[in-house]
């Protein structure tokens, strides 16, 4: 593995000053048995450092998420966890499985305004008695999600030209997302209202904003606090006369409605939807044979959370690069393939966390996607990506690409690609962001 071997490089001349192990003067032979105890302890703690040093100016230095980063550096890895100065980097799926799979501990996001602000996600309590109530009310309604999701009807129409496809793409999924949850369409009003926050929100997570917005947040909170008290004695609202749901104080009720459910199924679809479309592209015949393989495979090339962070109630702090994990132990892990999930278990995925953290919303996002597909090609629209996209997971840069229908060309001049000063703001958004969380150190 290229870091160790450059982290073993980094370590060595220390190494050979710390290196007791002679000669030495007569009356001194108790040095060079302490020298032989301690030299181990002092090796590894100098390899971690420098490992750790490597890792993290790398993630600074390249222009490339934190993810694909050590994706690129400990590609190739045996070992399950790879320990760095101060938390491990957990490298195969089934170890990061088996961490997630007992959830005791906390999150290691000391800013919780950076990526959350006015809504709390249930992905970042650390007390069981805030995050078990409200996955018991999602769990609750879970089927009747998947039924909503299933009976939506409303399709998906880009209009012809040359655009950001993106924002058409979280205008849907709000939209989709709302049907789900109170049971009826979306007045332009109260989608203005929700929209601005949850945007912003999606910007801070992806580095795309250097500072959150309360003000937009806040008008989303209040927004959907009054869809809530509007809604509850509303035979169409999700949750109306679940006793899980009616248990929860008011902002826990507004998070599972504004974060767990509208945030996540509008964003995690559109991201979804997004990397289909760019995959279905250069490979239309797997998506029409077999779309649920080719659902799971766009998952394993393109996770749609970049890493994860824990800290445990026992034992080291950890990391995981899910671009990373998702290719380990595969053949041919940067091929997309759909083939290779013939004889896979969906298991060997844990791009929407595992266990009793897993994202309540993952199922439905993938119903709405493949709805979206199907949509697109009963109408006759085809999508071009714009030829110089490269295609990455947070879409920092939107969705160039071309829109037409049944064939006709669209006479718009196309979208401008990203700017140098859009590359550094992303570069410094980025850096920022993860000093603020202290991933860099």
């Amino acid at each position: 593995m290229l870091v160790d071997k450059l982290a073993a490089l980094l370590a060595a001349p220390a190494l050979a000053l710390a290196d007791l192990s002679g000669p030495w003067p007569p009356g001194a032979l108790a040095i060079p048995s302490v020298a032989a105890l301690l030299l181990p302890a002092v090796r590894d703690r100098l390899v971690r450092l420098a490992r750790t040093v490597i890792t993290y100016t790398a993630i600074v230095l390249l222009p490339r998420s934190p993810a694909e980063v050590i994706d690129l550096l400990y590609r190739g890895c045996r070992r399950d966890r790879v320990p760095l100065l101060r938390r491990d980097l957990v490298c195969t799926a089934r170890e990061l499985r088996k961490e997630l799979e007992h959830p005791a501990g906390h999150s290691t996001d000391p800013d919780p305004r950076m990526s959350q602000g006015t809504f709390t996600f249930l992905f970042s309590l650390d007390d069981p008695a805030q995050w078990k109530p409200r996955r018991t009310a999602i769990s609750s309604a879970t089927p009747a999600m998947t039924a909503r999701a299933h009976a939506d009807t409303t399709a998906f129409v880009p209009p012809p030209g040359h655009r950001d496809l993106y924002r058409d793409l979280t205008a849907h999924t709000l939209g989709s997302a709302f049907r789900i949850v109170f049971g009826r369409p979306p007045t332009t009003e109260e989608l203005h209202r929700l929209r601005p926050g949850i945007d912003d929100i999606n910007d801070m997570v992806k580095n795309r904003s250097l500072r959150p917005r309360d003000d937009l947040r806040q008008r989303t909170w209040h927004e959907t606090s009054r869809l809530i008290d509007a809604h509850l004695d509303d035979p169409r609202f999700l949750f109306h006369a679940d006793p899980h749901f009616a248990a929860l104080d008011h902002g826990a009720r507004i998070d599972v409605a504004g974060a767990d459910l509208l945030q996540s199924i509008t964003v995690q679809t559109a991201d979804l939807f997004g990397h289909m479309l760019l995959l279905r592209h250069e490979h239309p015949a797997a998506f029409d044979h077999d779309i649920d393989a080719a659902i799971l495979e766009t998952l394993r090339l393109h996770p749609l959370s970049d890493s994860l962070f824990r800290t445990p109630d026992q034992g080291n702090p950890w990391l995981a690069s899910l671009v990373m994990v998702h290719r380990h132990n595969w053949p041919e892990p940067d091929r997309f393939c759909p083939t290779r999930w013939r004889h896979t278990p969906r298991r060997a995925l844990a791009v929407y966390s595992a266990g009793p953290r897993t994202c309540p919303s993952f199922k439905v996002s993938e119903i709405i996607a493949t709805r979206m597909l199907h949509d697109l090609h009963q109408r006759g629209i085809r999508i071009t990506p714009h030829p110089r996209l490269r295609h990455e997971r947070t879409f920092y840069f939107g969705l160039p690409a071309t829109i037409t229908h049944h064939g006709t060309p669209s006479a718009h001049r196309p979208p401008r690609l990203p700017t140098a000063r859009l590359w550094a703001r992303r570069y410094a958004a980025r850096t920022l962001f993860m000093a603020r969380k202290r991933e860099i150190w």
